[in-house]
């Protein structure tokens, strides 16, 4: 079942008076039994899962992940203080394990048919120091952060209207 409302309001100069009135349109679909809806819907469902997403296994599945935003595009630097203060073992972990993962500060498509990217892109990094395979205090990790400041042709804005950082 569809329901939608809408409510009108119409002033006429002339007589000096408003209308209010309200429209309402119902669609009412009928099965046989709740199971054969219910049938029909996953399959219709389980289809479209199938033949959009091309993604087997997420990025997410596995190790400690830390999040930290993006606020302005740039080149960031990670110090071993900051990775501390995000909860890493800065002491224990070699640092060419570690990866940065995000898609940039764009916005997603209107349109959920236009989207194409369902997991995290790995971005590009340069780990400096680091060859003894801790990250000491002189050791620091390179990257190119995008701000969500960036212009959206669906919107035509630069205003990412979902958040104001980049994670």
């Amino acid at each position: 079942m569809v329901l939608f409302t809408d409510y009108k309001c119409i002033f006429s100069f002339m007589k000096r008076s408003v209308l209010f009135f309200v429209v309402i349109l119902l669609s009412v679909f009928f099965y046989e039994n709740r199971a054969q809806h219910a049938s029909e819907k996953t399959k219709d469902t389980q289809k479209h899962i199938a033949t959009k997403i091309p993604l087997s296994h997420s990025v997410l599945r596995s190790g400690d992940w830390y999040k930290f935003y993006i606020k302005e595009t740039g080149i960031y630097k990670l110090t071993s203080e900051f990775l501390y203060d995000l909860g890493m073992d800065v002491i224990n972990i070699d640092p060419t394990t570690i990866k940065i993962y995000g898609s940039g500060g764009h916005m997603l498509p209107l349109k959920n048919s236009e989207n194409t990217k369902f997991d995290l892109e790995e971005n590009a990094i340069k780990i400096v120091g680091g060859e003894d395979g801790m990250l000491s205090e002189n050791d620091y990790i390179l990257f190119y952060g995008q701000s969500t400041k960036i212009y959206n042709s669906d919107s035509k804005t630069h205003i990412n209207v979902y958040d104001d950082k980049s994670y």
